[in-house]
C-alpha cells in the first residue's frame, strides 16, 4: 500500500491541451502487460498503481489515453466494482464509498489533466439484483466519467450484456467525439457500424484482448482492416500474453494508412503516441495538411522473453490453388545468376455462394540451389514467407472459435504456406527450406522469392449478401529481429471497394504474408461450423505438375 499512496502522491506533470483549432490531437495507446497478483483484488490494485504511472507518463505528450481490456484484472474476471455514471454524479475521486482503483484513476485524470479509457468488471446493482458487465469507461480531464460501454458482442465472458447495444459516444475538449467498442464487437455491426454510418463518429476507443490466429487474422491486421473500410481514426489499445498468442496495439488511421503499431516480441507494455489529422464524414479527402507521426516510448518497466503463440490457419474447408507456374521455362537472367519469370494468373474459384476472381502479375526469382543460406537472417525469421509459396483460396461458410462460438464468413485470399501440402499452410517459417527444382535447362534451382506486382481479388455473393466487407491484409515485418511477425500494409499500394454486388481489392508488395477479402454474414452466426467433404465441395485432388515425378 506504501506503493499506491507513493505513486497516488508524485506531483503530476505539465499536461497537452491540444488547440480545438487545430486540424490534430495527440493520442496515446498502451500495449501492456499485467500483473498477476494473489488473488483478483491485489492484482487490480497492482495494475491500477501502473497505470497511474503510465497515466503521468502519456500526459507529457497526450490528451488522451487508452488502456486495453482485461488490464487491470487480467485472468481474474469475478472481481466487480460499482461505476457511478450520470449527469450529475461527481468525480469518483471524491467518493470515499467506491472501489480504490476507481477513485485511484479518477484522481490521476484529474491530476495528470488528460482523457483516460480503462476497461473494468462492472457490477449494477441498480435493479434489486446483481448484474455483470465488461465495461469500459472514460474519466475528462476533471477526472469525471463521462462514457461508459457495455460490451455487446462477448467471447468467453461469463457476464451480462444489455438488450440493445450502449451507444456510448463522448466529446472532447479538443473538438473531437469518440465512439467506443470492445473487442469481438469490431466482428460485428453493432454497435460499432451504427457509430460510423448513423451517428457519423470519425474516431474510436477500442480496447481489447486479441488472440493471433492466421486464419483470421493478427490484432493489428484486422484492426487496420476496420479502420480502412470505415475511414475512421481506430486508438487500439491491446494486452500483451505472448504465450497466449496475444499482442498488438496501434493507431490507425483510415484510408491514411498506420499512424503507429506494434506487435510485442517480449511480454512487456509500451505506450504508443501519436499526432492524430481530424477528420470529416462530408468530404472523404478533407484536405486536411500535415504528415502522419508517431513514436513507441521506452518500456517504464522491464520486461521478459516468452514465445509468441499464434494459432495455425486451419484451411481444410477452404478451396484453394496452388499459385506457382506450371513449368519452369524461358527464365529471363540477372544479377548474381538469379532467374526470373513473370505471370499472369487468373483463376476464378467458387464456393458454396461466393465466386472469387484473382488476377495476379507475379514474379518468381529462382537462384542456382550452391547460393541457398539457410543461415541468412531472413530464413530464421518467423514470418520470412516471400521465400515460400502460397494458394489461391475461397470459402463461404461458418467457422468455429476457440470460444467455442461460430461465425458466417465468406473469405476470397491468397495464403501462405511453406510448401505444396495444405498442412503447411499458416505455419511459422523459420528456417523451413524452400522449393527446389531441378530443371534440364538451369540445372538445380531453389524458389528464392515472390513478388507481387499486382494482386486484384473480387468478391460477388451470389445469394446472401454480407453485412459488411473489409481488407484483410499482412506483410512480413521489415525488423531484422528474429521473433518479429507481421505488419500492416503499406497504403500507398492499396485500393478497396465495396457494396452489395461485390468488393475489391487491389496491392502490391514484395512481402506479403496474406491477402484478402474477409466478410460477415451474421444471421449465420451460432451455426454449426461448416465441414465440407473433399467430394460435395471440391474437385479431385492433382498435384502441381513442379511436384509430379
Amino acid at each position: 500500500m506504501d506503493l499506491l499512496l507513493f505513486l497516488i502522491l508524485v506531483s503530476p506533470v505539465l499536461a497537452i491541451k491540444t488547440d480545438p483549432r487545430e486540424d490534430f490531437y495527440h493520442a496515446a495507446v498502451v500495449e501492456y502487460c499485467p500483473y498477476e497478483g494473489k488473488d483478483g483484488n491485489d492484482t487490480m490494485m497492482r495494475n491500477a498503481a501502473e497505470y497511474v504511472r503510465l497515466i503521468q507518463k502519456a500526459a507529457e505528450t497526450a490528451d488522451i489515453l487508452v488502456f486495453p481490456e482485461y488490464g487491470l484484472c487480467y485472468e481474474y474476471e469475478n472481481e466487480f466494482v460499482e461505476i457511478p455514471f450520470g449527469k450529475n454524479e461527481p468525480a469518483p475521486a471524491d467518493n470515499p464509498n467506491l472501489h480504490p482503483v476507481i477513485r485511484m484513476l479518477s484522481k490521476a485524470a484529474r491530476d495528470n489533466q488528460i482523457y483516460v479509457s480503462i476497461n473494468i468488471m462492472e457490477k449494477d446493482l441498480s435493479t434489486g439484483e446483481e448484474l455483470t458487465y465488461n465495461a469500459n469507461i472514460v474519466f475528462d480531464r476533471k477526472g469525471i466519467v463521462i462514457s461508459k460501454y457495455r460490451k455487446f458482442n462477448l467471447y468467453y465472458e461469463k457476464v451480462n450484456t444489455t438488450k440493445v447495444p450502449d451507444i456510448a459516444i463522448f466529446e472532447t475538449d479538443f473538438c473531437v467525439r469518440f465512439g467506443v467498442f470492445i473487442c469481438a464487437d469490431i466482428f460485428h455491426k453493432e454497435p460499432a457500424l451504427t457509430l460510423v454510418n448513423e451517428k457519423n463518429i470519425t474516431d474510436f476507443i477500442y480496447p481489447n484482448w486479441f488472440y493471433a490466429e492466421l486464419q483470421l487474422g493478427l490484432s493489428v491486421q484486422i484492426q487496420f482492416g476496420w479502420a480502412y473500410m470505415t475511414d475512421s481514426n481506430l486508438l487500439s489499445a491491446g494486452v500483451t500474453s505472448l504465450e497466449q498468442g496475444s499482442t498488438g496495439s496501434g493507431i490507425f488511421a483510415g484510408r491514411k494508412g498506420t499512424l503507429i503499431n506494434i506487435i510485442n516480441e517480449r511480454n512487456e507494455t509500451r505506450i504508443l503516441t501519436g499526432k492524430v489529422l481530424k477528420k470529416m464524414r462530408s468530404n472523404a479527402e478533407h484536405c486536411i495538411i500535415g504528415n502522419l507521426e508517431g513514436r513507441i516510448l521506452k518500456p517504464l518497466t522491464p520486461g521478459f522473453d516468452s514465445t509468441h503463440k499464434i494459432e495455425l490457419g486451419d484451411f481444410k474447408n477452404y478451396g484453394t490453388h496452388m499459385l506457382l507456374p506450371e513449368v519452369i521455362w524461358e527464365l529471363s537472367a540477372g544479377p548474381d545468376e538469379s532467374f526470373y519469370l513473370n505471370k499472369i494468373m487468373q483463376p476464378r474459384m467458387c464456393q458454396c455462394s461466393v465466386c472469387c476472381d484473382f488476377y495476379v502479375n507475379v514474379t518468381f526469382t529462382f537462384k542456382p540451389l550452391k547460393y541457398l543460406n539457410m543461415s541468412d537472417i531472413s530464413y530464421l525469421k518467423n514470418d520470412s514467407y516471400y521465400h515460400y509459396q502460397y494458394r489461391f483460396a475461397t470459402f463461404d461458410g461458418i467457422k468455429g472459435f476457440l470460444d467455442g462460438g461460430s461465425k458466417g464468413i465468406q473469405v476470397c485470399a491468397i495464403i501462405p504456406c511453406l510448401d505444396d501440402s495444405m498442412a503447411s499452410c499458416g505455419k511459422k517459417t523459420g528456417n523451413a527450406k524452400p522449393l527446389q527444382i531441378h530443371s534440364q535447362s538451369y540445372g538445380d534451382i531453389f524458389l528464392y522469392s515472390t513478388t507481387f506486382n499486382k494482386i486484384s481479388i473480387k468478391s460477388t455473393p451470389e445469394e446472401e449478401i454480407p453485412d459488411f466487407t473489409f481488407p484483410n491484409i499482412l506483410d512480413s515485418s521489415k525488423s531484422s529481429s528474429l521473433k518479429a511477425f507481421g505488419s500492416p500494409p503499406d497504403v500507398s499500394n492499396l485500393e478497396f471497394s465495396s457494396d452489395e454486388r461485390s468488393s475489391t481489392l487491389s496491392y502490391s508488395t514484395d512481402r506479403l504474408i496474406y491477402a484478402g477479402l474477409y466478410s460477415r454474414i451474421i444471421s449465420r452466426d451460432g451455426g454449426k461450423p461448416s465441414n465440407y467433404s473433399a467430394s460435395a465441395y471440391f474437385p479431385p485432388y492433382r498435384p502441381h505438375s513442379l511436384f509430379s515425378a
